[in-house]
C-alpha cells in the first residue's frame, strides 16, 4: 500500500525531489534527536544527578540538551516547511491537471454533471489528497521515532516494555476499526460535501 501511494504521488513532487528527500533526511534527524533527550534525560528523573555528581555534570548534561534543542529547531522548521511546500505544489499541480483535464471535456459531460461536484472535486477532494501526501511523509517519521523509544525502553526496563507490548495490541485492534469506519464514511462525506457545494 505504502508502494504503490508512493508511487501514485511521485510524478506531482518529482520537480522538487531535493526537498522530499531532505524532508526524509530530518525524519531519521528528527528521531534520533528525541531518542537522545529520552535517553539523556530519564536518568535525571529517576535518580537526580546521583550523590557523586558535581557541578560540572549539571552543566554538562544541561549543555547537551541545549546543543540538542539548538539541533532541533532548524531540523524541525525545515522538516515541516518542506512538507508544506510540497504538500502545496503537488496539490496545485493536481488542480491544474484536472482543471486541464475539464477543458478538454465535451460539453454533453457538463450538461449532465452538477457543477457542485465537479468543484467539490477540485477543492475538497484534492484537499483530502494534500493530507494523504502529508502522511505519507508522517509514515516514514512516526515508525522511526517508535522504533527508537521502543530500543531505549527495552534498555531502560524489558520488562515494563513487555508489558506495554502485551497490552498493545488491543490499542491497536480499537484503532484499526475506528480507522475502516472513518474510511468507509469517508466517501460519503465527499459526496455531501459535493452536494452542499452544488
Amino acid at each position: 500500500m505504502t508502494k504503490e501511494l508512493f508511487k501514485f504521488l511521485w510524478p506531482y513532487v518529482r520537480s522538487e525531489k531535493k526537498k522530499v528527500f531532505g524532508t526524509i533526511f530530518f525524519s531519521f534527524v528528527l528521531a534520533g534527536i528525541k531518542f537522545a533527550q529520552a535517553y539523556l534525560v530519564k536518568p535525571v528523573f529517576d535518580n537526580g544527578l546521583g550523590q557523586n555528581a558535581s557541578f560540572h555534570d549539571a552543566v554538562k548534561l544541561a549543555a547537551f540538551l541545549l546543543i540538542l534543542g539548538i539541533i532541533n529547531f532548524p531540523c524541525r522548521f525545515y522538516h515541516f516547511y518542506w512538507i508544506r511546500y510540497v504538500v502545496d505544489l503537488s496539490t496545485n499541480n493536481l488542480r491544474t491537471e484536472l482543471f486541464s483535464k475539464l477543458q478538454r471535456l465535451p460539453i454533453s459531460f457538463f450538461a449532465t454533471s452538477k457543477q457542485g461536484e465537479i468543484i467539490s472535486t477540485l477543492t475538497n477532494d484534492t484537499h483530502v489528497f494534500s493530507g494523504g501526501f502529508k502522511s505519507a511523509v508522517d509514515l516514514i517519521r512516526e515508525p522511526l521515532t517508535a522504533f527508537f523509544m521502543l530500543a531505549l525502553a527495552f534498555y531502560r526496563d524489558p520488562a515494563l516494555t513487555v508489558v506495554i507490548l502485551l497490552v498493545a495490541p488491543l490499542f491497536i485492534w480499537i484503532f484499526g476499526k475506528s480507522g475502516k469506519k472513518i474510511r468507509k464514511s469517508q466517501g460519503e462525506v465527499q459526496l455531501e460535501l459535493a452536494s452542499i457545494t452544488h
